[in-house]
Parts: C-alpha cells; sequence; structure tokens
C-alpha cells in the first residue's frame, strides 16, 4: 500500500473508525516531529496504546506516539478498537502494536529510494503554484542467519531528507523615513496602511506626549537607540521603500536517520528470546541571518529516540505459555534557536539575560522576531516497561494474567520567557484616540505596551505504575447457534435526525504501478510509481480526518462553504533491490 511519507501511523488512519483529531497542545516542537494525534472509536487523541515488539511505545509527555520504524522493518502492523483483552488495558482507546521483522535461514535483504519531487505533482484546488516540497527517501534492509536454525539477525536503515518553502507572507518593517521620525509618508491604504483619526481624537508621541496628528512626525530625540540599532538587522533594502512591505518565506528543511537492529536465538523448541534495538535522529535546524531578524520566527529541534526491547517465549506445555517483555525507551529533544542568535543585550536592551541566542519581541500587526516555541529547552523522557503475560487454555476455559510495571520520568527545562517578550502594539501613540495608534511609532519611540519575563521552568516528574490483571474467556455458543443473534437497530440522537446535512462526498484513489526485474536467481531489482489522489479530485471533506475545510459554525457568513482542499495528485517514484 503506498504510504504517503512512509509512516507506519498512517496505517491506523485506514483501520475504520479512526480519524485524525484535534492536536491542540498534544504535539509540537516538544513532541518527536512524526508524533500524531489520531482518536479510534471515538477515543480522545492521546488515548491510544502503542506497543512495538511486545513493548510500550507512548512517549508519556502527552501520551502519543513515539516513532515506529520505516515499513521494510514491519512484519506485522495492527489495530484493535474493542473488546481488548485485560493485558492491553492501560489507555482506554485502542491497541496499535506493531511487530519488526526477523532474520531467517535464508539471506534477504532490499535497497530502497523514494524520491517526491513537486515538478511532476498537482496544483492544489485553491493554489495556482505547486508546493515546494522535495522529498527523498532512502535506505534498505538486511536479515539472514548467524547459526542455522538457531541464530538469526536482521538490520535496516532509512534516511530521510526533506527540504520546501512556507507561503511567503506580507509583513511591514520601517522604512527610511520611518527610522528618521517621518511617518507622513505611510499609504492610506492597503498593506502598512496608516490608522485612521477618528475626529476630535489625536495621535501623540509616546515619549513627549506632544500632538503630532497634523505633522505626523516625532523627534529624533524621542527615537530610541535600542530600536534603531535592531533595525539594523532587518532585511531594509529589500522592503518596499514607501511602505514597507516585504514577502518573508520561511525555508523549512529537515533530514532523519533510523537504524534497527535485532537478534532472534531459539533456544530449543520450547523456548526463544529476542533483543531490539531501534534508534531514530531527526534535526530541523533554526535559521539566522544577522540582516534579517525576521528569519528566527521558527524552532530548530534535535532530536533522538532510543528503543531497546527483550523478549522471551517459554512453551511450557500445549496449553501453557508464559510471555516476558522488558523494554526501555528515552526521548531526547532538544530546542531552540541557532547558535548565531541574539539576545536583547545585542542592541542595547539593559537586560539580565540566562541564554546567549534568544530575542522575542512583536510589533503588532507589522512584524515579529523569535516566537515562544523558540525559546531554548530541552523536553525530555524515558519509560522503562516490564510485564509477564501467562496464558492457559483449561477446557472452554482461556485463561491470562500477569502483570506490568511502568516507571515513567521527564525531565524538561523550557525557557519560555527566560529572555523576556517585548510587545509594541498601537496604544501608546494612540492613547488619545480610543488606543488605536501607530504600532511603528511606539517600537521606534521605545514604548512598549508589555513586557514579561521569567526563569526557565525546570520539571523533574517520576511515576511508577503498577498493574495486576486476570482474565477468563469462556467459549458458550458453537458456531451453528451463533447465527441466531443479529445487531440492534440503530437508533438517533435529538430530533433532527441522521445526516441532515452532508459533506462533499470524498473520493481518493491512490494506486502504484510495479515492475519486478529478475536479475538473478534470488536478487531482483523492484521499480514503483506511486500515485496519491490520482484523479487529482478536488476533496474538501479530509479523507480519514475530522473535517476543518467547510465551515460548520451557524453564525458564520461562510457557513456550509468549502475553503480549503486535501492535496492535490502526488506521484512517488521508488526503486528496490531484494535479494
Amino acid at each position: 500500500m503506498p504510504l504517503n511519507g512512509r509512516q507506519a501511523t498512517q496505517l491506523v488512519l485506514v483501520s475504520g473508525g479512526a480519524v485524525t483529531a484535534p492536536a491542540g497542545d498534544l504535539i509540537g516542537s516538544k513532541n518527536y516531529a512524526s508524533s500524531t494525534v489520531i482518536a479510534v472509536a471515538g477515543g480522545q487523541g492521546n488515548y491510544n496504546n502503542y506497543v512495538l515488539d511486545g513493548g510500550t511505545n507512548v512517549d508519556v509527555f502527552t501520551n502519543v506516539n513515539l516513532p515506529y520504524p520505516f515499513p521494510d522493518a514491519l512484519r506485522e502492523f495492527s489495530v484493535e478498537s474493542n473488546s481488548l483483552p485485560a493485558r492491553n488495558g492501560l489507555h482506554p482507546g485502542s491497541l496499535v502494536n506493531g511487530v519488526t521483522n526477523s532474520g531467517t535461514n535464508q539471506w534477504h535483504g532490499t535497497v530502497f529510494e523514494f524520491l517526491r519531487n513537486n515538478i511532476i505533482n498537482a496544483n492544489n484546488f485553491f493554489s495556482t503554484t505547486k508546493d515546494t516540497l522535495h522529498r527523498n527517501q532512502f535506505g534498505g534492509t538486511l536479515g539472514g542467519k548467524i547459526i542455522t536454525d538457531k541464530l538469526f539477525f536482521f538490520g535496516g536503515y532509512q534516511g530521510t531528507r526533506e527540504s520546501q518553502t512556507t507561503n511567503a507572507a506580507n509583513l511591514c518593517i520601517p522604512t527610511a523615513a520611518e527610522i528618521s521620525g517621518d511617518f507622513s509618508q505611510q499609504p492610506t491604504s492597503g498593506n502598512c496602511a496608516r490608522v485612521t483619526i477618528a475626529p476630535g481624537k489625536t495621535l501623540i508621541d509616546p515619549v513627549s506626549g506632544a500632538n503630532i496628528t497634523a505633522t505626523r512626525k516625532v523627534p529624533a530625540s524621542s527615537l530610541s537607540p535600542q530600536a534603531l540599532a535592531l533595525v539594523k538587522l532587518l532585511p531594509l533594502s529589500q522592503a518596499n521603500p514607501v511602505s514597507g512591505l516585504i514577502q518573508i518565506a520561511l525555508p523549512a528543511i529537515n533530514r532523519e536517520n533510523q537504524y534497527i537492529g535485532r537478534v532472534d536465538y531459539t533456544i530449543n523448541q520450547r523456548q526463544n528470546v529476542f533483543f531490539r534495538v531501534y534508534v531514530t535522529d531527526y534535526f530541523a535546524p533554526a535559521f539566522y541571518q544577522p540582516n534579517n531578524l525576521l528569519l528566527t520566527t521558527t524552532a530548530g529541534n534535535d532530536e533522538r529516540v532510543m528503543n531497546y526491547t527483550l523478549g522471551h517465549t517459554f512453551v511450557l506445555s500445549p496449553k501453557l505459555v508464559n510471555t516476558f517483555h522488558g523494554s526501555f525507551a528515552r526521548r531526547r529533544d532538544n530546542r531552540g534557536p541557532t547558535a548565531g542568535g541574539i539576545n536583547a543585550q545585542a542592541v542595547g536592551v539593559n537586560i539580565y539575560t540566562y541564554v546567549p541566542a534568544d530575542f522575542r519581541l512583536a510589533v503588532s500587526n507589522y512584524f515579529s522576531i523569535g516566537c515562544g516555541t523558540c525559546s531554548p529547552g530541552h523536553f525530555n523522557t524515558q519509560t522503562t516497561d516490564l510485564s509477564d503475560d501467562v496464558d492457559y487454555v483449561y477446557g472452554k476455559h482461556q485463561l491470562a494474567f500477569g502483570g506490568e510495571y511502568i516507571r515513567a520520568a521527564q525531565n524538561t527545562n523550557a525557557g519560555y520567557l527566560q529572555n523576556g517578550n517585548f510587545s509594541f502594539n498601537r496604544g501608546l501613540s494612540g492613547i488619545n484616540n480610543n488606543n488605536v495608534g501607530e504600532p511603528l511609532i511606539d517600537f521606534l519611540t521605545g514604548q512598549q505596551n508589555a513586557f514579561s519575563q521569567s526563569r526557565a521552568q525546570p520539571t523533574n516528574y517520576r511515576q511508577n505504575i503498577f498493574g495486576l490483571y486476570g482474565q477468563d474467556n469462556r467459549q458458550y455458543l458453537s458456531a451453528k447457534s451463533a447465527g441466531a443473534f443479529s445487531a440492534n437497530a440503530t437508533g438517533t440522537f435529538g430530533n433532527l435526525g441522521r445526516n441532515a446535512f452532508r459533506h462533499p462526498a470524498y473520493y481518493d484513489v491512490d494506486a502504484a504501478i510495479t515492475r519486478i526485474f529478475p536479475i538473478h536467481e534470488r536478487l531482483a531489482l523492484n521499480i514503483r510509481l506511486e500515485a496519491f489522489n490520482l484523479f487529482n479530485h478536488p476533496n474538501f471533506t479530509p479523507g480519514g480526518t475530522v473535517s476543518t475545510a467547510i465551515t460548520t459554525a451557524f453564525n458564520s457568513s461562510t457557513f456550509g462553504y468549502a475553503t480549503a482542499a486535501q492535496p492535490a495528485r502526488i506521484f512517488q517514484l521508488a526503486g528496490k533491490v531484494t535479494f
């Protein structure tokens, strides 16, 4: 099955009754990049129990998933949403279970390359240009025997390189005239337009309090040296010389490397043991240019997840089996700007700063520097999971009992406001105009409306989770009598009835064309062309997701209208060598 991005968690959405839920603050710069929020069978988005090779794969920070290995490294992937066994009762949602590949007596492997480029993709329904995404995913797997019928190994690697540019945003920065104190040339309409002074109201110099409604000029003595030092770090030459309008498109570049290794050992006919290591690294750089601080509004992340699992199965008798799993997972997330950034002291602000690179400033409706999630910090979690399960068949009874111990830890340090946050709106220059003045006048005179600062917020949480369970499944009905029962009739809620309003139909065809070229008896080349939304059908109701494309607020002027569409046709080319 084609998977756009080769994320195994996408398979949850095709299992039925699963939708991408509103993320809120469950995922973001504090989680691993591929973590997702999926609601299954009406549950909450962070209610699912994610398992990998029998060990927990849950990020205890917000109870979303830790990353799963790439598809070539997975042997099984399943989703259970109802009648879950007692052993999987830690979370009230579904059970998402992944099992990695093992080696065999024969040597097998793959080499693959998946390429996505905007050149061969279609335009989004609401866009006149193509997306800018370039994605390259490559790697391979190899598995085989070390000792025939006893000791086996499996290993794999996948690298992902991705780059794109966000849609350009219109920002307004000071012009040469405004930097000298002259705001009379501001346009009266359009982008970066001046504010309207109400009859009987005035625009003032927020430093001296003088009425500048007629001239719209402030003297040089009122200008802030710190503000003038800051504007030298903005791309003034790229902006419109009259209005200060500038378009900024932020780069988005990331890379990921996944490594997996597994060893299986058959002790005897009744016992086998395995040990698996899975490590994945993700890096998305922050951007900084000494003459363009407008690029500093996205966070940088350097992340690593390490997941180790040891499993042992002991068949004590044809009716009695004992299974042990021990796993350890650690996630490290270092967040923050690039080392070349600045802080407020660099432009002459007399303030204590905790770190050398963290500067946050916002001029309302004009421009901003830095962001809340750009502040330096680390968000690390680790989980130790030990479980033992016993299954026993006794007549018509299927007995299961066991226990689980989880040790969860969180070590975080969020520097959200440690270097301060400077806010400039238009209230001070417009104090005599219903608090509607010129934001740039407030900024260039250094008259901020709000400032906030705090120390970094460290946390060191620890939690011990103990669980014991027992379950008895007894078969009361034979297959012959089961047909005497049928599902109850579907009811209704409220008095409107079902399907009174309908979204546009969702129609999507994903396809893959594969050609296998035999090279040798055990060597073959597999060429694939994968297509997502093959017929380029505009889908206004996202398939498998909670719809956000149709306005559903009754008081909205766009109620019932489509305002966004799912991605247009995408092609992905892949090559794989199998041996």
